[in-house]
């Protein structure tokens, strides 16, 4: 398919979708702020428990 044959879309409004709620580009945008953060918290706290657990596999290496 050649880009000459690729319809265009005169209508240009998109509603993300996760099969059960449909959302516009701007409920999506206000949402993105708290997102961060959130994905900010989950990193640090996931690097926290896999070093704490490293740490900790290696300081008894005969624990098994």
């Amino acid at each position: 398919m050649t880009a000459s044959d690729v319809p265009i879309s005169t209508d240009h409004t998109h509603a993300p979708s996760n099969g059960k709620v449909e959302l516009t580009l701007e409920q999506l945008a206000l949402m993105q702020p708290g997102v961060a953060r959130l994905m900010l918290e989950v990193s640090n706290r996931f690097s926290r428990g896999y070093h704490a657990a490293r740490r900790r596999t290696l300081a008894s290496p005969g624990f098994s």
